[in-house]
């Protein structure tokens, strides 16, 4: 129950935070501050036998993008680390903020080096292969979505910078965050984001799912793709969204575990409105009695996003062909 009430604890000031904060806001940061603040959040809530460390310089460190979703990266950095260290004889979480170049568009600029290291169990090869896949977790099911260290990656290269990883087997794990410096007194320009034009450009994509960060996740990825996104909470705001739009949507991405209306229930509603719309459903748990035949593809999670762009392109050529 304790560890219930400490999650719940997080989530409620990870929020709180994100709500004084519009999604389009880009500032100067002190990102000392913010390592500060999640790190008082990760003492109040943590394990009293974790041993929590923390190293900052004594003055600000400026970054340029949204507190935010820095304060995000880092509280899923240390819940990570928490849950590494739960079997641990003398657990322990070393937080480390120093300054240290970064490497932006292939030149290394000043900036600043963030790390997380825990002494945990760490992990193989194989694991630290597919870490940062979107839905890849490796927290026992039912305890983690497989987005955070995502998550993470997407907002660390959308604020110009890094984020990568070391692990060994019984000795622990490191995940460095690393982010260009800027100068406080000058507004820095935001990195440009590199766009990849695999898949056609302009198309709308329509994400039904009750998680707002599978949702988040897939919008960030869909994004820089040169894809549009609209978002549906429930399933019942899926549909009203797609009748208000079928005729610019080329695509859904829709979740088949949602609470009061399923995406098996979702599926021939949508496809009642419009027969030809791809729909790609998306699950990690598939029952075999669902009748899913009327979805153009099914995207077991974890799946790898090359994998689900891959099918976007299919479903993208037989809405043009129909």
């Amino acid at each position: 129950i304790s560890a219930t009430n400490s999650a719940a604890d997080l989530v409620r000031q990870l929020l709180l935070v994100a709500r004084n904060e519009p999604e389009s806001r880009q500032t100067t940061v002190d990102l000392a501050m913010v390592v500060r603040d999640a790190v008082n959040i990760a003492r109040q809530t943590f394990d009293r036998r974790i041993f929590l460390t923390l190293q900052t310089p004594n003055r600000p460190c400026w970054v340029r993008g949204r507190a935010s979703h820095l304060q995000q990266v880092l509280l899923n950095l240390l819940i990570n680390a928490r849950d590494a260290v739960a079997d641990a004889t003398n657990p322990s979480i070393e937080v480390l903020l120093e300054s240290a170049p970064c490497v932006v568009e292939d030149a290394s600029v000043p900036g600043w080096r963030l790390s997380v290291t825990d002494n945990g169990a760490g992990m193989d090869a194989n694991t630290l292969a597919r870490l940062g896949e979107p839905f890849f977790s490796t927290k026992p099911q039912g305890r983690g979505t497989g987005l955070g260290v995502a998550t993470g990656v997407s907002i660390a290269q959308d604020h110009g910078g890094a984020l990568q990883w070391v692990s060994e087997l019984q000795k622990g794990s490191t995940f460095t965050l690393s982010l260009p410096r800027v100068n406080a007194l000058r507004p820095a320009r935001p990195p440009a984001i590199p766009q990849t034009p695999d898949l056609p450009r302009r198309k709308r994509v329509l994400v039904i799912d009750d998680e707002v960060l599978v949702r988040r996740v897939l919008r960030r990825l869909l994004e820089k793709r040169s894809l549009d996104v609209t978002e549906a909470a429930t399933g019942l705001e899926g549909i009203e969204r797609f009748e208000a739009e079928r005729e610019h949507l080329s695509a859904v991405l829709l979740d088949l575990s949602m609470p009061e209306l399923s995406g098996a229930e979702v599926l021939p509603r949508l496809i009642g409105i419009d027969p030809t719309i791809p729909i790609v459903i998306m699950s990690g748990h598939i029952h075999q009695q669902l009748d899913l035949s009327a979805a153009f593809a099914i995207a077991q999670k974890p799946i790898a996003m090359n994998a689900l762009f891959e099918l976007l392109k299919r479903a993208f050529a037989a809405r043009t062909s129909r």
